[in-house]
């Protein structure tokens, strides 16, 4: 489990290992979805949404700040397989935070 708070646009990515719940604790987080029927969910405080493994997600805050929990197997890397010099950046800023 892992409380983050989320400003912007992350990445496109997937976990291919495990499914990934976001629980909105403040704010609005939209997460955009690729090869689902449904293409977006929007999410208010209290809101519970499960992306399955595999899938291909986007969460995005697109004013101000939202606080999310989300429930993931341990060492789930933020990113998933998203690649390239942005998640490189994106994954060690969250493993400077933790430390």
């Amino acid at each position: 489990m892992k409380v983050a708070r989320l400003e912007g646009s992350f990445m496109m990515h997937a976990h291919h290992d495990t499914d990934e719940l976001f629980y909105v604790l403040k704010g609005t987080l939209r997460i955009e979805l690729e090869g689902a029927e449904q293409k977006e969910v929007v999410l208010n405080p209290g809101d519970v949404f499960v992306v399955p493994r595999g899938m291909r997600h986007k969460p995005i805050v697109d004013e101000g700040v939202a606080e999310i929990m989300l429930l993931e197997k341990a060492g789930v890397v933020n990113t998933g397989d998203a690649e390239g010099a942005e998640a490189e950046r994106r994954n060690k800023a969250v493993e400077d935070a933790r430390h």
